[in-house]
């Protein structure tokens, strides 16, 4: 580094006075730093770090202490990470936020981690559970720093990690430093503003510090150009009117609409004044009633063209949505507003037909929308070079560098699509803008789910590309107004005002740049309104100004008795102390109670939530207060209600009885002594007595691994077999020729079919022919069950004990070469070698036909005992072939020239088409040329015979499961890639298929039986587990002596169904997943190839930018 820029890098990392004297300050006493936003108090809280480093040297356990800098949000932990790690020479800074899985780490994971690093970043809630559990003491920390500490008011975890300090001696207790640029956390009356900031000092045991001249700070923080911009409310078009008016009325059938609780309740009696409000399914109807009010709003704000992408983007939500119900009523409901939704978006996009491009965003945009688009368009470098132009708010004459803020997420999201549009249909004005959008992007550590990491990916790609001049404009909600480092900016546009005074302060304050503006957007019909709030905002930052401004130093710390009466003794619950010093307060026990319920032992049918019981009571005054009852899951061994003390809320109702029963646990030893934290049932002790008697099964020996020589259990190197449970019923009678004959019945549970290919199968599946069952012990009565063809569902049902016949040896050799016959060679899936035992699961499969009832089919077990081999027909078959429909009609045919030969149904006899007969495309003239091209076969046989239109039978045998025909709510490209992953449609060629008859191999094996034949595998296993089942229902009741697995013969059997809601969710989750975006890395690629590769020289700046691209595509490697 050259020696002017050394000394300019130093004099960057030296203190300005101001900061100087603030960091002196705060190192003799607890200091609440109040500084405007990007006058640099992150630095003097390093500074302070680099002060009291000393105690972090000695190592963590052995009187080493750690320094904790607390953040609101997760985004802010990796920037204060990098930030400290650039600055402060300490041994490690270690950043955790609920995205690592921190919840569920006990103490010795996080004594691992707080050895390797002296300075933790984390959100505050973190470290308030980490005290609550003990895992680390407060006088274990020799500096807490709190960032944005105005939120520590009511219930926040600021507020709630300081309450710890109760137990401490003052000497052993941490030094406390909070930065803040606004200091009230809520809109407050002027005359309440003192009590506000002195509350606050109780709070961090601090006094409040800062400059004593604002012009120290002027030079290096926020002091932008704000105005007012005015703007008319859209009058309702009658187009926009009537579509508002449908949306309404879609509001209102919503509201009617009551949704079932989707899990399973407590078996409790509530009493006539009592209410469960354990679970509340009307939120659902809530939420989605809030969407129908946005869209109305995004039509009334924006116009008809904004509504349009409004609605939208909130039909797109509501489709997801559906496809994660847990009810049919659910489900049902999204579909409703879905459907409503998409007329409404129709109706919009239809009045806007008259018009294209950029004059249909204008002529339907309100005038919001156009004042927006207006102040944008005065940072056109066009526009800065046109002679005559007024400019009204870029008055600096200075390029793009904008964030608009605005307050719902799907706000940002519309305004994006909006400014995406405007750039396409007008380029000529509008390409100078490269904007992208920024919301909330926390991932949720027990979903994880790719959408979250996607939604987080993006945001930090568009707030990297910001830093870096790749975005001149930005479009976000409040998660960019606190913290987040952003460059300084010459426009901050509010596109919804700012209803808080933290808002107006934070949101200002990204205006860092000394020639910067901060616009709020008003309705002059809201402007009387806004100006008192906005007069009153700058009103409270003056008076904050005037109270701290040159008199910090007059101000008193706190005293020991006003920190003991407003902070420790201010809760409407008192808090739990343990024996071992624990602290569990009213507001942590909801969360260690819902903790504890979630690893009780339980199943799906099994409620492991607690109920919530309320009631009114009234005091001796006859005041109303709220009582709330706890009941705990049936798995606690605590089966009394507990009960809470009435209270004037319904909040602290809750808290005070989740508080009894967190201390009713405590005292039955479900929570640990020194954690307070749930110990019986998160680990399972394997060398257990009644443990082991669970797994039978797995054998007592080495484990394996690297040096044990053998593969670790659960691999495919080492499978650990279990022995299979047959059937009794299915069992052999040595010495017994009666056998039972049991009829499988099929109906079809759909429409019939237009297609006539659809059709011929449908009129198979109708036809009597089929299939039953022997077995030498007589069945139970079984349910029916749903069998899944290509076509469509078909119930199904076992007509046990039919009939009972007696076989000799000869006739039972017949039926058991038919039965190797059906599954070796008409389904061809028998394994080779196998040898019939004849002992245990001995059913055989027969051939019936329905002659005034059903019987045996002697004739075709007889007749049929050979399926012939796909080969070329002789030329003599060829030449006289006679195809007709009684020869073809409804036969198994298979093209003998393709490499994989599959089978194929004929539907009909093409009696008026031949082999010269025109081909169904342009490629080839006729049928006999397409074969003669493509496969080198020419017709022998009469040109005049006819041709075949058949239907592949899918060779997928698995019919438990359903194919996408039998799923209505599908959408035609659905099917279609749920039919290609489930193997439906792969000889699907993209056309009908006719075949010529002299090229197929005829097979004479009835074609109703052997369709049929393809749901025998599906309904011997269900009989087969059915069959267990029975057992081991007789089982259970003859060991408890309840119930009874025999039926009457009034009393039918539940039929099996099956999920299609998640079988619908789960097919479409294999083949919907996002489409990869290919990208091609063309940063130092030359255009012209031949002209050779430029040399790769980069800035400093520019080398970085390229590194912290490259780590955030590692660290998300997909688009």
């Amino acid at each position: 580094m050259e020696g002017d820029e050394a000394s300019d890098a130093l004099e960057q990392f030296k203190p300005r006075p101001y900061q100087a004297q603030l960091e002196e300050i705060a190192t003799q006493n607890n200091t609440i730093i109040y500084l405007p936003t990007g006058s640099g108090k992150t630095f003097i809280a390093i500074c302070l770090i680099k002060r009291f480093r000393q105690a972090l040297k000695k190592p963590w356990g052995e009187g080493g202490k750690r320094t904790f800098f607390l953040v609101n949000t997760v985004p802010l932990v990796t920037q204060q990470k990098k930030v400290i790690e650039e600055l402060c020479a300490v041994q490690g800074v270690g950043a955790y936020s609920g995205e690592n899985g921190v919840d569920y780490w006990d103490k010795d994971k996080w004594d691992a981690e707080l050895s390797q690093n002296q300075v933790i970043v984390m959100t505050s809630q973190i470290l308030s559970d980490m005290l609550t559990h003990q895992y680390i003491r407060i006088e274990d920390i020799n500096l807490l720093i709190f960032d944005e500490c105005h939120h520590a008011v009511v219930d926040h975890p600021m507020r709630i990690i300081m309450k710890h300090f109760e137990g401490c001696p003052k000497h052993n207790q941490p030094r406390v430093l909070g930065l803040t640029a606004t200091l009230l956390n809520a809109n407050v009356k002027t005359h309440k503003v003192e009590e506000t900031l002195h509350e606050l000092e109780i709070t961090f045991h601090a006094t409040i510090a800062t400059v004593d001249e604002l012009g120290k700070v002027l030079n290096y923080s926020t002091n932008p150009n704000e105005m007012v911009q005015l703007y008319g409310s859209s009058q309702p078009t009658e187009v926009s009117a009537l579509v508002i008016r449908k949306l309404m009325e879609l509001h209102g059938l919503i509201a009617t609409i009551k949704l079932p609780s989707p899990s399973p309740k407590h078996n409790v009696q509530l009493k006539n004044w009592q209410t469960d409000i354990s679970g509340d399914p009307q939120k659902i109807v809530k939420a989605v009633k809030n969407m129908i009010s946005s869209m109305i709003m995004f039509i009334e704000e924006f116009g008809i063209y904004g509504g349009s992408l409004g609605i939208l983007a909130y039909t797109i939500l509501l489709e997801r949505l559906k496809r994660k119900t847990s009810t049919k009523e659910e489900e049902l409901l999204y579909k409703i507003a879905i459907t409503h939704s998409v007329d409404a978006r129709a109706i919009l996009l239809k009045a806007m037909e008259d018009k294209t491009g950029y004059d249909k965003i204008v002529k339907y945009s309100s005038e919001k929308v156009l004042l927006m688009l207006n102040i944008l368009k005065e940072y056109s470098p066009k526009v800065l070079e046109t002679p005559g132009v007024l400019l009204k708010v870029n008055k600096a004459r200075k390029p793009l560098s904008a964030i608009i803020f605005t307050k719902q997420r799907f706000t940002a999201k519309v305004l994006y699509n909006l400014l995406k549009d405007v750039k396409d249909a007008n380029p000529n004005e509008f390409d100078f803008l490269k904007h992208d959008f920024v919301v909330g992007f926390n991932v949720n550590p027990l979903k994880k789910t790719r959408e979250e990491y996607y939604v987080k990916k993006a945001s930090q790609q568009a707030l990297l590309k910001f830093r870096n001049n790749d975005l001149n404009c930005l479009i976000s909600t409040s998660v960019i107004e606190e913290g987040i480092d952003i460059p300084q900016c010459l426009l901050v546009l509010r596109y919804d005002p700012p209803l808080e005074y933290r808002s107006y302060i934070q949101s200002k304050g990204r205006a860092r740049n000394a020639e910067s503006s901060y616009v709020i957007l008003i309705d002059r019909a809201e402007q009387k309104k806004f100006m008192k709030n906005y007069e009153e905002f700058q009103r409270t930052e003056h008076l904050i100004q005037r109270i701290l401004i040159g008199g910090s130093d007059d101000r008193n710390e706190p005293s020991a008795t006003v920190i003991e009466r407003q902070l420790y003794k201010d809760e409407d619950v008192e808090p739990f102390i343990s024996p071992n010093g624990g602290r569990l307060s009213a507001v942590s026990a909801i969360s260690l109670l819902n903790r504890y319920c979630s690893v009780l032992p339980h199943d799906q049918f099994t409620v492991i939530t607690p109920m919530w019981i309320q009631e009114k009571a009234f005091d001796k005054n006859g005041i109303e207060r709220r009582l709330v009852t706890i009941v705990l899951p049936i798995a606690c061994p605590i089966k009394e209600e507990i009960k809470g003390l009435p209270m004037f809320n319904l909040k602290a109702a809750k808290r005070s009885a989740a508080l009894n029963a967190c201390v009713k646990l405590y005292e039955a030893g479900e929570l640990d002594p020194a954690t307070m934290l749930p110990v019986r049932y998160t680990a399972v002790d394997f060398d257990d007595t009644d443990v082991k008697s669970c797994f039978p099964n797995w054998r007592n020996d080495d484990v394996g691994g690297e040096n044990s020589g053998l593969p670790l259990p659960g691999t495919k190197k080492r499978v650990r077999k279990h022995r299979i449970q047959f059937p009794k019923l299915l069992n052999s009678v040595p010495e017994e020729d009666v056998y039972y004959l049991h009829i499988i019945k099929s109906t079809t549970a759909f429409q019939e079919p237009k297609d006539s290919r659809e059709k011929a199968l449908y009129n198979l599946l109708q036809r009597k022919e089929g299939y039953g069952f022997l077995t030498q012990q007589p069945l139970p009565r079984l349910c029916e069950f749903p069998m899944f063809m290509t076509v469509g569902e078909v119930a199904t049902s076992i007509d046990v004990n039919y009939a009972v016949i007696k076989l000799n040896e000869k006739m039972f050799q017949v039926i058991k070469e038919y039965h190797y016959f059906l599954f070796e060679q008409v389904l061809a899936i028998a394994k080779k070698f196998l040898v019939f035992e004849g002992k245990v699961n001995c059913m055989y499969v027969v051939p019936v036909k329905d002659d005034n009832g059903y019987d045996i089919d002697w004739n075709i077990m007889t007749t049929h005992t050979y399926i012939q081999p796909v080969q070329p027909t002789s030329y003599e078959e060829r030449l006289f072939i006679n195809v007709t429909p009684e020869n073809y009609k409804d036969c198994v045919v298979t093209p003998w020239y393709r490499v994989q030969p599959d089978r194929y149904i004929v539907s009909n006899v093409l009696e008026y088409m031949t082999p010269q007969s025109q081909f169904d495309s342009d490629s080839y003239l006729t049928y006999a040329d397409y074969y003669a091209d493509k496969y080198k076969l020419e017709v022998i046989g009469e040109k005049t015979q006819p041709l075949l239109e058949v239907r592949n039978i899918s060779s997928r045998m698995n019919c438990l499961l359903p194919r996408a025909a039998t799923i209505n709510s599908l959408t035609d490209k659905q099917r279609k890639l749920v039919s290609a992953s489930q193997g439906d449609d792969k000889t699907n060629r993209g056309f009908a298929e006719i075949f010529v008859a002299e090229f197929c191999v005829k097979y004479d094996y009835p074609g109703v039986l052997w369709y049929k034949a393809i749901m025998l595998p599906s309904i011997i296993h269900r009989v087969f587990m059915l069959l267990v089942a029975h057992e081991l229902l007789t089982e259970i009741a003859e060991e408890t002596k309840y119930g009874t697995p025999i039926r009457k013969k009034s009393n039918d059997w539940l039929p099996i169904k099956g999920s299609l809601l998640i079988a619908t969710n789960s097919l479409l989750a294999q083949v919907e997943e996002p489409t990869p975006i290919n990208s091609v890395d063309r940063i130092n690629n030359p255009v012209d190839d031949d002209s050779g590769r430029r040399p790769n020289i980069l800035s400093m700046k520019e080398s970085l930018y390229r590194l912290q691209q490259k780590k955030l595509s590692k660290e998300y490697p997909w688009d």
